[in-house]
Parts: structure tokens; sequence; C-alpha cells
């Protein structure tokens, strides 16, 4: 299996680091005393707070960083951004000329990658948090398991790694070394894009678990044990005012997001090219608050897809971006079914688009434009995915790798009109 992802930073660092030395210094110094209150006066959180976040592999002996992510934490907004970034990344390595991001850690380790990350991005990163994922599995076990609605039956041999996956779908509780394999698990047609998928679905699994009365009982055990698979310079008053200020935070605050980009060729190798533009918005913008209407529209589908169909006027293209036969056709006929007039099917330009994006015409007049917008939400589209293309001339939705993840979204929407 390949590497793990930011997700499993965030379920085990942020909650177990910082947990777990926030209640060793619990044990020390009584909650509320004037102790507590002069840390708080001598070092208090304000600000932007960036946290490197290294997820090391060990490969034969050797270790490797294989996932790499920067947290921003906002403490005057009250949100937290996490940014993956690709290993793949195009930066310029000190002393090494323009790499891929993850020779850094092997140049010259932590420190290296460090400075690579804050010169790529321009920020400065405050802390680094590095976990061994060889212990993930004994800190799923120290939680006693985490109970998840698999969505698929997940199923994988290599006779000669030794390595068997058969993973059934539907509910049940994954143990640490089934938990290991279901995050780690990118052997299906969306590879990466449905192992990110699998993480969102176990953090939030994993949050829950941590708020069962049975795990809070037993919280100064598991962190006690969980504390020793992590490294990390964050001091302990920092922790404690971190897991004060993180832990009532909604989860509307908290956001997920890949280094946004594009895969490029450059003498033969494979890279992908950030743009560090959008990345840097992302990192420092505040979500949108979920106001009541958003609430409502998240909770009935059908709800939400009138107010998106109500945009779109005239006719839309599809274009097969993945190379997957009768992909084009089931969307046609979910679109159609929605009311959506589609004006022809073909395919793109090539088929190695691993996600799904939106075109529209290089001048596109206010409806086109509408049309690209508006399928762009009703597809679940990122903002930096909807771009033109002179090679359209109508709203297009180029189809990716991603292509069963949009399905489902549109099956939400299935009516008769």
């Amino acid at each position: 299996m390949k590497r793990a992802r930011l997700l499993i930073f965030i379920a085990l660092c942020v909650l177990s680091v910082g947990l777990g030395i926030a209640w060793r210094m619990h044990t020390l110094i009584a909650p509320g005393s004037r102790e507590i209150e002069k840390s708080f006066e001598h070092d208090k959180l304000t600000g932007n707070i960036n946290i490197l976040a290294v997820g090391i592999d060990d490969v034969q002996g050797s270790h490797r960083s294989d996932t790499i992510a920067v947290v921003a934490i906002n403490i005057e907004d009250r949100f937290v951004k996490v940014l993956s970034l690709p290993r793949d990344l195009r930066v310029q390595i000190e002393g090494h000329g323009w790499q891929k991001l993850n020779h850094a850690y092997a140049y010259g380790g932590i420190d290296l990658l460090h400075s690579t990350i804050g010169n790529f991005l321009g920020i400065p990163l405050h802390y680094h948090v590095i976990v061994n994922y060889q212990s993930f599995p004994k800190v799923v076990d120290l939680l006693g398991g985490v109970s998840v609605d698999v969505p698929k039956r997940l199923r994988y041999t290599d006779r000669a790694g030794g390595l068997h996956i058969d993973i059934p779908a539907g509910p049940q509780v994954l143990d640490g070394k089934t938990a290991l394999e279901f995050v780690r698990f990118r052997h299906d047609a969306l590879a990466d894009i449905g192992r990110i998928q699998r993480q969102q679905l176990f953090l939030k699994a994993v949050l829950n678990k941590i708020r069962e009365p049975e795990t809070i009982a037993r919280l100064p055990e598991i962190v006690e044990e969980a504390t020793r698979f992590f490294q990390t310079e964050i001091q302990a008053t920092q922790a404690i005012q971190m897991v004060n200020y993180l832990k009532d935070l909604d989860r509307s605050r908290f956001t997920f997001e890949t280094m946004p980009g594009k895969a490029a060729m450059i003498d033969g190798i494979s890279y992908w090219l950030g743009d560090i533009a959008i990345a840097s918005q992302y990192l420092t913008t505040p979500p949108e608050p979920a106001s009541a209407d958003k609430a409502e529209s998240a909770s009935d589908p059908l709800l939400a897809a009138d107010s998106m169909l109500e945009r779109i006027k005239g006719q839309v293209a599809i274009l097969n971006g993945c190379g997957i036969k009768g992909v084009s056709q089931a969307f046609s006929e979910h679109l159609q079914r929605l009311g959506i007039d589609v004006a022809f099917l073909g395919n793109a330009k090539h088929f190695d688009y691993r996600y799904t994006n939106i075109a529209y015409p290089e001048n596109p007049d206010t409806q086109t434009l509408a049309n690209a917008k508006a399928l762009g939400e009703l597809c679940g589209v990122p903002g930096n995915l909807i771009r033109p293309n002179r090679g359209v001339t109508h709203a297009t939705i180029i189809v990716g790798k991603d292509y069963d993840i949009i399905l489902n979204r549109l099956k939400k929407y299935k009516r008769d009109l």
C-alpha cells in the first residue's frame, strides 16, 4: 500500500497530541488555577497559527514523507483550514533546485521540508507535528475501534507483497488493522479521489468516537498511550490553549482542500504545478456562514437542486474526459431528468482528467457563465475547476475519473418533472 493523507493527522495529531498534553498538564495544575491563568497571559494565542503536519512511512528501513499538509488556525475569525500538499508538487529546494516536494525530507529532514514549504507558500510555519503511520492501528485500537458505514466492498490482493484486503460494505466497527486498510485503499477506478473520500468519512467517525461518554471516561489512558506516537515542538501551554480553542468549534468551521493546480510533464518527469494565489486565498479566507436557508437546502437535496436548476437556461454539453465507456450518456440521462437540455455528447481532447471540470467559452455571455457556475454547484465541482476553455461553445461538463462521486450526487436530485 502507498501513502496515507492529511485526515489521519487531523483525527490523531490535533486530538491525541493536543488532548494528551492538555491532560498531562491538568493532572499537575488544577483547571482554573492562577498558574494556568499566568501561562495564558504569557503566551496568549492570537492571529494565525500555521502547523506543518507530516506523516512518515518506514519503507525498507528508510523514512519518507508520504503525507504533507499545512493546518492554518485562525484565532480571531475562528476557523481551521487544512491544505494537503501532493508529494509531486514542484517546488524549489535549497541546494537541489526544482524538485518534487517529498524529496525535501529525504534531502534534509523536517528542517529542509519546513523551509521549503514556507518559502513556496510565502507564509510562516510556526510548528510541526510528525506521525509515523505504523502507529496508526495502535491508536485506533486504543479507542476500541471506530464505527464506519463502509460505502462499498474494498478488495485487493498483492500476493508478492503478502497483502490481502477484503472489507465488506455496510456498518461495522473497524479495528486498527482494518481501519488502516480502509483509509489507505486506492485500488479502484477512483484511486486517490476515492481514498480521500473514505478518509473524510473516517475522520467524521473518529470525531464522533472521541465525543462518546465511554471514550471521554477513558481519555487519560488513551492519550497517555497515543502521545507516544507523535513528535512535535508544540509546548504544553500552547497545546492546552489550542484544545480549549478547538474543542467547541463548530465542524462547519473546519475545511479541507488539496493544493489547487494542474498536472504537467517537465523534462519527462510528472509534476503537480500548484496555484499559490488560490492556495493563499483558501488558507486565509473564512468559510461562509451556515445560514438557516443553507442548512435547510443541505437537508433537502431536491430543494437545493431547485435553486441551482432555476439558474440554468438553454443548452449544456458533456465531454468524456476519463475514457470510461458510457459515462457521458449516464450524465446526460441524469441531467435530462432534472430538466436540463443537453446539446451534445462527445470526447474531450484527452482522457486523463483526474477531476471533473466545468468549462465555458473564453468570452462567455452572462447566461453561459451562469450556467457553468450552476452546473458546478449541482455537481459539487470546486470553483478552481470551473474555468474558460476555448474549445467549447456551451457550459460543458468534462467528466473526470471522479465520475462515480458526481453521479452519486446527481442521483440524489433524481425526480419526476
